[in-house]
């Protein structure tokens, strides 16, 4: 295959109007990592060539919140019995309106941000703009600035779990990741992985140096990592640093693998949960304090609840509240 596509093809490609074979030749070429930096280089030179809300977004965004206002601010119209056309108009007025408002919200936001996602149980790995890698976890989003995103900053938000591999730029322009529990960690150039959930958030440091700061408390103070460093953040702020960590324990979910050392089954069901959706309650205290280790690869819930039942010695029924994880009974070994 040739190394190089013309970039009238690649254009082609980015519209939609390539043939079923040149977009395979395509997908094929842009895997090869010498490839990609001049695959999204056309990319964003044809995106650039095609902004229909360049001028402007936000004032024009505004400008049609102002006219929303104005329709709204007209008198009300007189009650009238409800079979008059009058009236019917006017509720249809108020209804179109309504839902002008809620498409204006999600318009804006669809101008001016770009998301990448996740189902569960979903591995997707993704270029950025400025270069730089992502690989999403299950159940996870990445939120970026569409226009401004790796030219006057690059600065992104996280919701779930996600490895990056940020590339340094020759403007020394930070990286910036941000959490919902306002997390913000600050990057140069590096390899690391950051996943947020209900428990809080944590960030395994692969290669190079990051800084992470928690904007929960009132005086933030900046935390330096160094490789091998895994720092985990709780609700509130309370940072625990851990250093020399074997950091490849934290990757294992880019290969469908989970690993648990001496995890609760309670935690593990969490997990399970998290990744792929599936809820399981457990249904008394003595099954709570179970422990799991291993490594295990599953791709689906079925599989690893398979494992899981058969590692505890329990089953998973259907109750009228859901599933329950319970205790294989003697006489059903």
């Amino acid at each position: 295959m040739q190394s190089e596509l013309s970039k009238a093809l690649l254009f082609a490609y980015f519209e939609g109007t390539t043939t079923p074979i040149q977009t395979q030749r395509i997908q094929r070429w842009r895997q090869k990592p010498e490839n990609r930096e001049r695959f999204f280089a056309c990319l964003e030179e044809w995106e650039n060539q095609r902004l229909q809300y360049e001028a402007d977004p936000e004032t024009a965004f505004h400008q049609f919140r102002e006219r929303i206002q104005q329709l709204e601010s007209i008198p009300e119209t007189p009650v009238l019995p409800l079979e008059t056309p009058s009236v019917r108009r006017a509720w249809l007025v108020a209804a179109s309106l309504a839902l002008l408002t809620l498409l204006a919200v999600w318009q804006r936001d669809l101008w001016l941000y770009r998301t990448y996602s996740t189902q569960y149980g979903e591995l997707k790995t993704v270029g950025l703009p400025d270069g730089s890698r992502v690989t999403l976890n299950a159940h996870s989003s990445l939120r970026l600035s569409r226009w401004t995103f790796g030219r006057t900053s690059r600065e992104v938000w996280l919701m779930g779990e996600a490895e990056f591999s940020v590339r340094h730029l020759p403007t020394h322009q930070r990286f910036i990741v941000r959490t919902p529990d306002e997390l913000e960690v600050v990057v140069l150039g590096t390899e690391f992985v950051v996943s947020t959930h209900r428990q809080g958030s944590r960030i395994v440091l692969n290669s190079g140096k990051v800084a992470f700061r928690s904007l929960q408390g009132s005086s933030p103070a900046p935390v330096v990592m160094k490789p091998g460093d895994v720092a985990t953040v709780r609700p509130g702020g309370q940072v625990q640093m851990q250093s020399h960590q074997s950091v490849e324990r934290y990757r294992v979910w880019k290969e469908h693998r989970f690993l648990f050392d001496r995890t609760p089954l309670s935690q593990v069901l969490t997990t399970l949960e998290e990744h792929f959706g599936e809820t399981v309650q457990l249904a008394d205290s003595e099954l709570v304090h179970r422990q799991i280790t291993g490594t295990f690869r599953a791709e689906t819930a079925p599989v690893l609840l398979d494992l899981l039942t058969t590692l505890t010695r329990t089953q998973v029924v259907e109750t009228d509240s859901g599933k329950v994880m319970i205790p294989l009974s003697p006489l059903n070994p």
